[in-house]
């Protein structure tokens, strides 16, 4: 490319000109002609490079048309309302990607592609194609839990219900611990972003470590809003019946009637809710009980969780790094069944959830009040995929490292010394767009390393 003399500086100019004198005086001396070549070339480089990107680099196409393709029970409109990216514009790969994030994070689809297909006129057509997920899970159950154990019974969860993104479930289990009910949820009822999900529950199980027996009847609603895609609000209504029954017969049994209230306040700027590479989540609720018998005292509670990643390597076996902080502090008089503890699959591993035998000489991790921190390495080894029947796969290893403790007393909590836990995992897809993890962890604690422990669960632990 020939570069035009107008928009070269006099500066341009005067070092071009010393460059050809320098290589006309040099003639006579190949070695140093040599070298003043070189040095003329990559300065020429410089300057030539980009001028001759800029000319070969093309606009946008520009965009006569937004398709969605490869739903079937999913209506179009569920599709389209994640969509932003204009018609009649220039493409804009980040808008796009942005939109197939968006529909990704609806958590019906096994995939979802941006596609740019020939159009009219040189114009193209922006295509998001998806592939829908397993909807009807009719299945037995048989759930094992830390904290519980094994337990059996049966499910009927009807995912994407109407093709609306709607969820509606019927579960039933026997054992360890004996739950029932139904729910339901639809993210985006109305409006802008307004959300609406419910549930009748019944539980029944012993406490984890102390010496009784809980039930629990729980009739509960809750009403949401995004505003934006970053800010979202939820207010929670529900009225509750518990009942403790102590294995001591010289303990009285109670009976506690609830009518309980939750504030939810949530920053979100992650880009893929199921497995995030980047941005941060920040949830804050306020769970204020007011007691509606004698026997039931006025209690709070107030949740706050952290969490960031950040991309370290990107493409498809991409590495990930992540940080959380999440922390309970109660207010109110002592409830035995609102005692937590911190050890197990979804607070510090390397450690068993605490039950009555461990309680006995491990106490001190259990309290009203707990926090835990952890941070994890992620590294996709198998990008997930669509095998031939139409499920899901794909693998990612984790190495992890968690922190926590809990209290009666919140600032004692913290001046105390935290369990530790620390080890290796894997993260399997699974049918129905879900996450299977399996852990291996050491805990430590007061200078003395535990036996290490393999922790099962659904979903990355945050």
């Amino acid at each position: 490319m020939k570069m035009p003399m107008h928009q070269m500086n006099g500066s341009t100019l005067r070092i071009i000109n010393w460059g050809l004198s320098a290589l006309s005086i040099s003639m006579m001396n190949w070695p140093m002609t040599k070298l003043y070549l070189v040095f003329l070339f990559a300065w020429l480089s410089t300057i030539l490079f980009p001028l001759t990107v800029q000319a070969v680099q093309q606009d946008p196409p520009l965009i006569s048309e937004i398709a969605v393709d490869g739903h079937k029970v999913t209506k179009e409109y569920i599709l389209r309302r994640e969509i932003q990216h204009p018609v009649n514009a220039p493409y804009d790969s980040v808008l796009a990607e942005e939109d197939r994030n968006r529909i990704d994070n609806l958590g019906i689809f096994s995939t979802v592609e941006v596609l740019l297909l020939p159009g009219d006129n040189g114009a193209q057509i922006l295509s998001y194609k998806v592939v829908e997920s397993w909807r009807i899970f009719p299945a037995p159950i048989i759930m094992y839990e830390e904290e519980t154990g094994w337990s059996f019974g049966g499910l009927l969860f009807l995912k994407n219900f109407r093709g609306r993104d709607e969820d509606l479930s019927v579960f039933a289990t026997f054992g360890r611990r004996e739950v029932g009910g139904f729910g339901f949820n639809d993210p985006w009822i109305m409006g802008d972003h307004v959300s609406i999900r419910g549930h009748l529950y019944y539980n029944l199980s012993e406490h984890l470590f102390l010496p009784h027996e809980y039930r629990e009847l729980d009739l509960e609603t809750t009403i949401g809003r995004y505003f934006g895609y970053q800010w979202k609000v939820w207010g929670t209504v529900s009225v509750e019946k518990r009942w403790i029954d102590f294995f001591s017969e010289e303990e009285q049994d109670v009976e506690h009637q609830y009518f309980q209230t939750k504030f939810q306040l949530i920053y979100d700027t992650r880009n893929i809710y199921q497995d995030p590479s980047e941005g941060i989540y920040i949830d804050t609720q306020l769970r204020p009980e007011f007691g509606l018998n004698d026997d039931s005292p006025n209690i709070t509670e107030l949740y706050f969780t952290a969490r960031a990643y950040k991309l370290l390597i990107p493409g498809k076996k991409k590495w990930v790094a992540g940080l959380s902080l999440s922390f309970r502090k109660y207010f109110g008089e002592s409830i035995p069944y609102k005692t937590v503890s911190v050890g197990g699959a979804e607070s510090v591993r390397g450690w068993e959830v605490l039950d009555s035998t461990l309680y006995a000489v491990e106490s001190f991790r259990s309290g009203l009040n707990s926090y835990f921190f952890s941070a994890e390495l992620r590294q996709t080894l198998i990008p997930k995929r669509l095998t031939r029947f139409g499920t899901e796969f794909g693998l990612i290893l984790a190495e992890f490292f968690d922190l926590g403790a809990a209290d009666d007393n919140f600032s004692h909590m913290f001046s105390e010394d935290p369990i530790i836990g620390t080890g290796i995992g894997l993260r399997f897809y699974v049918p129905g767009n879900m996450l299977f993890r399996v852990d291996y962890s050491i805990g430590y604690h007061d200078n003395e390393w535990r036996i290490p422990k393999w922790h099962i669960s659904v979903g990355h632990k945050f």
